[in-house]
This record gives structure tokens, sequence and C-alpha cells, in this order.
């Protein structure tokens, strides 16, 4: 029995071409389902601590389900900046304590749907240089996130594939 994986398959080489045997991979394949996210109220700090412990680079800001915003590690570098200069190490920490997430996170968030072909989010995030895409549903409803990292771990699924054939 074969092993069924989300990943395309290719066919026998035709020229200098692959051809697809199986329909266009989804962004719900490729996505993490269930990213940790924050809300408005949330600290600096405890940002910085999600990605610091889950080596990640993006936090989805939630109200309820409904996606409201982004932090980025970028956004904290930033944040940094201004917020820590002339700071002592002790009023650094409670400078994190205080800032809120709404008041570093990116409003304006695009977002992808689940059934959405790959190409499609590749696409905007290449447009907009956009380093993820928060996956929700019809309602706006976050179901994941679909990040740089996943679409590197897909290539290199299929340049691992391409290697055995």
């Amino acid at each position: 029995t074969e092993e069924r994986t989300p990943w395309p398959h290719f066919g026998d080489r035709s020229g200098t071409r692959w051809e697809r045997t199986e329909e266009f991979v989804k962004v719900h394949e490729l996505m993490t389902p269930d990213p940790i996210t924050l809300m408005v109220d949330d600290s600096f700090d405890l940002a910085e601590k999600f990605m610091e412990f889950a080596h990640i680079r993006h936090l989805p800001v939630v109200d309820g389900e409904r996606v409201i915003g982004l932090v980025t590690h970028r956004d904290l570098l930033q944040a940094s900046l201004g917020l820590l200069r002339d700071a002592s190490r002790g009023e650094a920490r409670e400078r994190k304590l205080i800032v809120l997430v709404s008041e570093i996170m990116r409003p304006d968030v695009r977002t992808v749907l689940p059934d959405a072909d790959v190409r499609s989010a590749i696409s905007t995030m290449i447009d907009h240089k956009y380093g993820c895409l928060p996956v929700c549903d019809a309602e706006g409803h976050l179901q994941g996130i679909i990040t740089e990292a996943d679409f590197l771990k897909f290539t290199r699924r299929l340049l691992d594939q391409v290697d055995v054939a």
C-alpha cells in the first residue's frame, strides 16, 4: 500500500518539464493549523516570549476567532528601538510589560482562504513582501497560518521527490 501525502507527485519527465499528475496544492495542505495567537491587550513581553519559545516570527492578533492584526519579529525589533532607547535593563523589562500588542501590531492584515491554490498565496506574499498570511475561513475565523518556512519545507519535499525519480 502506497502512503498518500499532501505533496504533489510528478509524472515522467517530458522534455525539460515535469508533468503534474494531481490537482494543485491548496493552502490548507501546507499551513500550520491552530497557530499561537495574541490579543490586543497582551503585552510586548508576551509576544516576544511566544516568538522566542516557539521559534516563530509571526503572531496573528485575534478578537475571538477573527484576525484583527499581526505582530512580526520585525515589528518587535522596530518597537524596541524606540521603546528601549536609553533604558536600563530593568526599565526595558518594565516597558515591555506595559506596552500593549495594540500599540505595535499591523492592523491591515491580508488573509487567504484554506482552499486557495498555494500559487495565489505565494503571489500575494511576493507582490506585497509578506512573510506570512493568516488562513481564515469565509467568515474570517482563523484556521491557520502559512509562512515562508512552510513553502521552504514544501520545496524541500518536492526536491526530495525529484531526486528519487
